[in-house]
């Protein structure tokens, strides 16, 4: 049972740790009284939701991958609340859950990029976070393996006794 959860407590770990960290450098730091965390949270999820929706004025590409990288941090608080209830409390799992945060890892990497020519110089909070989502994903992988398995198990074995002669 451990095993199988470690890689999710270690997703956690990262994950709550990455809240405390630096995540870029021209944004607040904990000692600022700032969580670094929420700032860089507030900071994706802001272009979106400071957004005028008039005639023309799209959403950029760039504001919507933003904003689902701040809101792919739900997906992560979920997904950890399922495997670490496991198996005493059984929530609703998504189908192919795993693939769905290796997906938001890779959303969440797109913040490596440039923006305008620049790169942005990341900190440790935002490398942690990213680790944190690829090792959930794992963590559900194995979950997902072991209730295959168990499901398997439970089949009921076919009866190998031969039927009894039809009458004519």
């Amino acid at each position: 049972m451990l095993r199988v959860k470690a890689p999710a407590v270690a997703a956690l770990v990262l994950f709550a740790l990455a809240w405390f960290l630096p995540v870029e450098a021209d944004l607040a730091k904990l000692s600022d009284g700032a969580l670094p965390g929420y700032q860089a949270f507030l900071v994706a999820l802001g272009p979106a939701t400071w957004h005028e929706f008039r005639e023309l004025d799209l959403i950029t590409i760039r504001e919507l991958l933003m904003a689902m990288s701040a809101l792919s941090n739900l997906l992560m608080l979920y997904t950890l609340a399922l495997v670490l209830a496991w198996p005493r409390l059984h929530l609703p799992t998504p189908y192919r859950l795993s693939w769905q945060l290796w997906a938001a890892f890779a959303l969440n990497v797109q913040w490596v990029w440039p923006r305008g020519g620049e790169y942005l110089d990341l900190r440790a909070g935002y490398w942690l976070w990213c680790a944190s989502f690829a090792l959930a994903a794992i963590a559900v992988r194995h979950l997902e393996r072991r209730r295959a398995h168990t499901a398997a198990e439970q089949v009921v074995p076919e009866r190998r006794h031969h039927a009894p002669p039809l009458r004519a």
